[in-house]
């Protein structure tokens, strides 16, 4: 089981709904022009640890954040 939260937001301005907006503080990030990903909490269930799991998840990231032009 591996479970990893994440957001991905078009309009930097809509950031100010996200998780670290609302519980870490993280308010500048309205300023921003481009596309916002909000990568949260990354878990695997301790006895199923795997890499290629890790592996395909940094990868899909990763592309998430090349399609997207993501920048912050």
């Amino acid at each position: 089981l591996c479970i990893f939260r994440l957001s991905l937001f078009c309009f930097a301005g809509s950031v100010a709904d996200g998780y670290s907006v609302h519980f870490l503080g993280l308010s500048p990030t309205h300023v921003l022009k481009t596309p916002v990903l909000e990568l949260g909490c990354f878990a695997m269930h301790p006895d199923q640890v795997n890499q290629d799991i890790f592996s395909m998840a940094w990868g899909y990231i990763t592309q998430l954040l090349d399609q997207n032009a993501v920048s912050f």
